[in-house]
């Protein structure tokens, strides 16, 4: 195993918070706070980034130990901050607290978790909020009764071995060495577990009925670390999570995989680069949003409608977030089908460029051509729908 320049190494504070931050933003307090108690616990979290995944469950429950520890002794973290992360106290001791017993000699404690949570407590009650006593004993509450009937609570707390301790000497001991460039394993690690959960993820997807099911959805796929070998078309522009996307959404609402490809693909002349884009459109005073170009007189307020989402934030979001843009599209797949008994690549495309007379409109002949040579000679692996893999299915 190389041995890494200490001045290089990353930083894990910032790296864990990242991911709390990311997950916090599509979760709720609870279930992030649920979260991090099986950080802690040690216990499988499906969803982890390539870089956390890869230093191994014994560091990420230190590191994230020592996290918590450092927010609640922080003068500035606000007192509601601190109660929540106070809940993570018996967690926290009794998977990484070591403590010295009569004869010096180190052990794990076996003392009821309650001690432990009034014995660290006491060593660092200058910057310590203690729980509030109205909690029910699955918060781990501790009432003024209880702490006054522990004996020896003094000697308990001095053997406490400082956590930023506990937490150097394991990454030490464990021969853990990272830097920006290289990542090395544990040799005990399972590698074919990140590779499982992975395909488990990939093959539990459904069709988005909400703004939330599409965040969410982006979330998982994005925290997978997807690379080139995981596209679709290695060839296409798009990243590996998106082409995912708009794979499994292809299945989930019967359109051809290569249809979506196929249209981005001539929306944008081959380039990609129609992300964030507004196109204005004089004839009708209307602009063309994102990757897929969605009209904001048409597709944006049949969006609001379906996905009850507000007017403003639909534009943005469909402005600006290619999941919702793909997503937006397919709503407009769906009113074009409408129209037809059957799917018909040629008609959709002329459909989605110039309506129900699009044959009538030299500029949409024109899209149709560019789009037949793209869906004949690009983007043919998946002209079929292919079986539906979901949770519901």
């Amino acid at each position: 195993m190389k041995i890494m320049d200490k001045q290089n190494k990353i930083d894990y504070d910032f790296l864990m918070m990242d991911y709390l931050k990311s997950y916090l933003f599509y979760h709720s307090k609870e279930q992030t706070l649920e979260l991090m108690e099986k950080i802690i616990r040690k216990k499988k979290v499906a969803i982890l980034t390539k870089d956390l995944e890869t230093i191994g469950s014994d560091n990420l429950s230190t590191i994230l130990s020592n996290l918590v520890l450092k927010i609640i002794r922080n003068d500035k973290t606000t007192s509601e901050i601190r109660d929540d992360l106070t809940t993570l106290l018996p967690a926290i001791i009794e998977t990484n607290m070591v403590i010295n017993n009569l004869d010096n000699t180190k052990k794990k404690s076996h003392i009821k978790h309650f001690v432990y949570t009034t014995a660290l407590i006491t060593t660092l009650a200058s910057s310590f909020v203690l729980l509030n006593n109205k909690g029910s004993a699955n918060n781990h509450s501790l009432t003024e009764k209880t702490i006054q009937n522990i004996n020896n609570m003094d000697d308990i707390a001095s053997g406490i071995i400082d956590v930023n301790n506990v937490i150097s000497n394991q990454i030490s001991n464990q021969g853990v060495h990272i830097t920006q460039e290289v990542v090395e394993t544990l040799p005990n690690e399972k590698e074919n577990g990140s590779s499982i959960d992975k395909q488990s993820i990939l093959d539990n997807f459904t069709k988005c009925k909400c703004l939330k099911d599409i965040l969410k959805r982006q979330t998982e796929l994005e925290s997978l670390n997807l690379t080139k070998e995981d596209k679709i078309y290695p060839g296409c522009k798009l990243s590996a999570p998106l082409q995912r996307f708009i794979y499994e959404q292809s299945i989930s609402n019967n359109i051809p995989v290569d249809f979506t490809f196929a249209i981005i693909h001539t929306e944008t002349r081959g380039n990609f680069k129609s992300s964030g884009a507004a196109s204005y459109n004089s004839w009708n005073d209307s602009y063309d949003l994102g990757l897929t170009q969605q009209n904001t007189k048409s597709s944006v307020k049949n969006f609001c409608n379906v996905y009850k989402v507000g007017y403003d934030k639909a534009c943005e979001q469909i402005q600006y977030n290619d999941y919702v843009n793909i997503v937006s599209a397919f709503l407009e797949y769906q009113e074009i089908a409408s129209h037809f008994e059957e799917f018909d690549a040629y008609e959709y495309a002329g459909c989605y460029n110039g309506w129900l007379n699009w044959k009538n409109k030299s500029q949409s002949r024109e899209y149709v051509k560019i789009f037949n040579k793209a869906y004949e000679n690009i983007y043919t692996k998946h002209h079929g729908i292919e079986k539906t893999k979901t949770k519901n299915k």
